[in-house]
């Protein structure tokens, strides 16, 4: 039961050409349990009858605010909705996808009975018709708690992804003081992550799946690889890479080392993109980057030929390595 003494949470959606989703992601949040909401909607400078729709959906409702901006990029509008933020907790909300009904109350509840700083759930892939793409995306362990470095650590393994994205989780408002995600980036949340969690000392995990992520056609993050991806993904490796070499932590480095020279060899057969020119700077990046702590065989062999050759690599992987 809600009282005077429930803080308000402050919920983050960007909108930029969503006409077909921003309906049933909006009608979702306004039928959450938990009802001491801050809507902030951040308009970012979207061209279609996206915030048109919007206004017809939460009507007069006073939680929430819309934000209008010239167009930035979803880092851009991210970091505008949590300048005016004023609730205690924030959660991010993608204006394509929706939430379960209980999405802000579940994580409210973990994150007040823990008193962690960042609550997690579980997720599911849906298609725009919200048919399932994906087993669910279990996080770990109920209710379990978790340190920042072990959620990284956890990152740095197979599906790594589903501890990395931004809008899954419920954090404190205060760790968004220092932190603001990177302006005009590809890959926006895997370079907000690292900083952002590396100290954090309580996370919480919530098993329940409460949030559904729509994998649309044609959208950015499903299109191909490209060479503007490519380049964005060595910064952010080498961003992360860099962090752990500042922090002296030995064995996050050797896990992070050993990601992006894996990313290498995979990226490194996609012949219809790469250029000599990329390819040579793959081709660094490997022997810069060289792992010195191997887990496996197979990554050994892996780690050996890529140092002579990131394609001779990715040729012995895709044929004896599987």
């Amino acid at each position: 039961m809600e009282n005077d003494n429930t803080p308000v949470i402050s919920v983050i959606i960007p909108v930029y050409k969503v006409e077909n989703y921003i309906a049933r992601c909006l009608q979702t949040i306004l039928k959450q349990s938990y009802k001491k909401l801050e809507i902030i909607i951040v308009d970012d400078g979207s061209p279609d009858d996206s915030i048109q729709i919007a206004k017809e959906i939460v009507g007069d409702d006073p939680r929430v605010q819309f934000i209008y901006k010239e167009n930035g990029g979803l880092s851009d509008a991210r970091n505008y909705g949590l300048d005016v933020a004023t609730g205690e907790f924030i959660v991010f909300v993608d204006s394509d996808d929706y939430v379960e009904p209980n999405y802000i109350k579940n994580l409210y509840k973990n994150l007040s009975r823990t008193q962690a700083d960042v609550a997690m759930c579980s997720f599911v892939i849906v298609d725009e018709h919200g048919k399932q793409i994906y087993d669910v995306l279990d996080v770990t362990s109920d209710g379990e708690l978790y340190t920042g470095r072990e959620v990284l650590s956890l990152m740095l393994k197979d599906l790594g992804y589903k501890y990395i994205v931004a809008w899954n989780k419920m954090y404190r408002s205060s760790l968004f003081k220092e932190n603001r995600f990177k302006v005009g980036k590809l890959f926006e949340d895997e370079f907000m992550s690292t900083p952002l969690f590396y100290n954090l000392n309580r996370i919480v995990m919530i098993e329940e799946v409460l949030y559904n992520y729509v994998q649309r056609h044609g959208s950015i993050m499903q299109s191909s690889m490209n060479e503007k991806k490519i380049l964005t993904k060595i910064e952010l490796h080498t961003e992360r890479i860099d962090f752990y070499k500042k922090q002296q932590d030995g064995e996050l480095l050797e896990r992070a080392k050993q990601v992006y020279c894996n990313w290498i060899v995979t990226t490194s057969s996609n012949v219809e993109i790469l250029n000599q020119k990329l390819l040579d700077i793959l081709q660094v990046n490997f022997r810069k980057n060289y792992p010195k702590k191997v887990y496996s065989i197979p990554l050994m062999l892996q780690n050996v030929l890529g140092y002579i050759d990131i394609r001779l690599a990715a040729y012995v992987k895709s044929k004896v390595l599987k």
